[in-house]
């Protein structure tokens, strides 16, 4: 907590650590900036880049790209966040060159420009390994998710989302699994699912009120304000994904690289003769993210099985 950091920078100022003193100043910035206070964060990462005397760190400039971001100066977010990957460059330092990345793709989101966006979450996709993996993997996928939404490829976007979140969900980072919930909950009132979205911003407000996440909390707040979910009961659905397992293997296999980021939907071929419930299934297991290819009969389902690529589940009428 605040208070712990508060410590630490004391101890580093009573031992006259500079670089100690700045790491602190840093981590509290950063704290500052979850709890919304723009101000104490802006000031409290000016004293950490004074302590560092002229020498550039990657994470400090991190860290001051995201306050300036929060502060509505996109363009001075990106000049700082830039000259941050240059640091993270030079020393080759493959973790912090993916985070920098990943928070420049989601200014250049905030200043419409989708393509460089892109650009920055397709570099780090390209990276052959992470250390450590599962997280970058899922902050990797939200970048991915934010990307899709801004590009309203909104199923595609709820794919990447919901990988998210099972990711954080295993690892426990409790502010990212907040991000996910409300970024799903978004995208399902655009999809018309209201119960839906509203349960997933619920849960999101719970995590950031937990957190004490100001900023994250009154944006979810406010749109749990708006018309459209008045009179809105709320109601939990969650896409089902290889997310889960797929992640676990690769966390004992020691596989875990972002060249596996696109972890694939369930494959559904649905069986049903029925046409009004064949249509209902089809479309509610593709809200819910699977792949459905719907045939006539059981034996046209038999010709089907075979295929390639192969199917995870058949669904069958009576």
């Amino acid at each position: 907590g605040e208070r712990f950091l508060e410590d630490r920078l004391r101890l580093a100022r009573e031992n006259k650590l500079a670089k100690a003193e700045a790491i602190a100043f840093t981590d509290l910035a950063e704290l500052r900036l979850y709890q919304g206070n723009l101000g104490a964060a802006w000031n409290t990462i000016e004293a950490s880049i004074r302590c560092h005397c002229g020498t550039v760190y990657a994470r400090t400039q991190r860290i001051l790209g995201r306050i300036l971001s929060a502060r509505g100066q996109q363009t001075e977010a990106i000049e700082a966040l830039e000259k941050g990957l240059e640091a993270a460059n030079k020393k080759l330092a493959i973790e912090e060159q993916i985070q920098i990345k990943l928070a420049l793709s989601l200014v250049y989101l905030e200043v419409n420009d989708i393509e460089r966006a892109r650009e920055h979450v397709e570099a780090v996709e390209a990276v052959t390994s992470l250390d450590p993996a599962l997280s970058l993997i899922g902050r990797t996928l939200h970048a991915r998710g934010c990307v899709y939404a801004a590009s309203n490829q909104l199923s595609e976007a709820s794919r990447a989302f919901t990988q998210s979140l099972s990711i954080f969900e295993n690892i426990g980072e409790p502010y990212r699994i907040g991000l996910c919930h409300a970024a799903i909950g978004a995208l399902r009132s655009m999809s018309n699912r209201r119960e839906s979205g509203r349960a997933h911003l619920e849960e999101a407000q719970r995590v950031f009120a937990k957190l004490g996440a100001a900023a994250e909390l009154a944006g979810v707040e406010e749109e749990l304000k708006s018309a459209a979910y008045e009179n809105i009961s709320p109601m939990m659905t969650r896409a089902l994904t290889l997310a889960g397992v797929t992640t676990a293997a690769l966390s004992l296999t020691g596989l875990a690289t972002v060249s596996s980021l696109r972890i694939k939907p369930y494959r559904m071929l649905v069986a049903v003769t029925n046409d009004d419930l064949a249509t209902i299934l089809s479309k509610g297991l593709e809200a819910e993210n699977y792949l459905v290819v719907r045939v006539q009969d059981g034996q046209e389902a038999l010709s089907q099985a075979g295929a390639k690529p192969s199917f995870d589940l058949l669904v069958l009428d009576a």
